[in-house]
């Protein structure tokens, strides 16, 4: 078991040279785009995807849109890496090989762990991972308001520059976001259960929903009120891409999967034993109360 170690929340008044580029501008690159934009920023990007990038550019997010990753990152202070989650240690390697020694690299996956040799490897690279999204993806989805009160963890190695972090909290609380800085290894067990458990719940509820539907003529979906859509809303987020995000959060996933499931079979066994006082003690133990402090942006 992992356990969790302090953290912290950084909101300093800290200001970087206003230009950024951006790799990849799916959801959250042109997010960051809009958000950057609108502060003021002058934003460069680049992205394989000739649509995407186009859109980000229609939208105004990016002010020039590069023929290359490396023309992308000429005159950036900071160049946010927001590729799919199997190109980024190689993206962010490109980048640090593209920049000179002040140049300054993060990103925004969701598992932080296997980037870490990257960051002990290199002080220009801290890791990072804004908690915003939504179950729709690319560039069209984008909001300029989609960071506007969000944690977002960084994990700066030991080796880290202490300007490099500074920087990155500060385009951060420019976007809109509240930087914290935390241990990789925390972030990914943390992130394992608000993030990647929700989503497989949500999988498994609406495909089994939707084998009721098919097999047994049960009106499900006639019958599915607002704690069924609000259960399996991010049902609707690719399953392609939250393969390739869980399998990088494996271990830390696979044992967050055993605690879900030894609640789930806490809770079958107590229906099936007809034991309501065992059932009311585990519902009790998950209620939700409102003195605890959930941090998210508002919908």
């Amino acid at each position: 078991m992992l356990i969790a170690s302090p953290f912290i929340f950084y909101m300093k008044d800290i200001t970087v040279e206003r230009h950024i580029a951006i790799i990849g501008t799916g959801l959250i690159g042109t997010s960051i785009g809009l958000a950057a934009t609108a502060a003021g920023y002058t934003v460069d990007a680049w992205d394989p995807s000739v649509e995407n990038l186009a859109t980000a550019v229609r939208l105004g997010a990016v002010k020039h849109a590069a023929k290359s990753l490396g023309e992308a990152v000429l005159h950036a202070a900071i160049t946010i890496v927001a590729t799919p989650p199997e190109l980024v240690a190689d993206t962010v390697r490109s980048v640090l090989a593209f920049t000179g020694k002040d140049a300054i690299v993060t990103d925004v996956t969701s598992t932080k762990v296997p980037l870490m040799p990257l960051a002990d490897a290199d002080p220009r690279f801290v890791p990072g991972h804004p908690m915003a999204g939504s179950e729709r993806h690319g560039a069209i989805h984008a909001r300029a308001d989609l960071f506007q009160g969000a944690v977002w963890p960084i994990c700066p190695s030991e080796h880290s520059s202490t300007t490099v972090i500074n920087a990155v909290e500060g385009l951060i609380q420019a976007l809109g976001g509240m930087p914290m800085r935390l241990d990789a290894a925390v972030h990914d067990a943390s992130i394992a259960i608000t993030s990647h458990l929700p989503h497989i719940a949500a999988y498994a509820m609406y495909a089994m929903a939707r084998q009721a539907d098919l097999s047994s003529g049960l009106p499900v979906f006639e019958l599915a009120a607002g704690g069924f859509h609000s259960a399996t809303r991010v049902a609707a987020s690719s399953p392609e891409v939250w393969t390739r995000i869980l399998t990088s959060n494996r271990a830390a996933v696979v044992e967050t999967l055993d605690g879900y499931l030894e609640h789930l079979l806490a809770v079958k066994d107590a229906l099936a034993q007809e034991d309501d006082a065992a059932l009311a003690k585990l519902l009790h133990s998950g209620m939700r109360h409102p003195d605890n402090v959930v941090r998210y942006p508002s919908a």
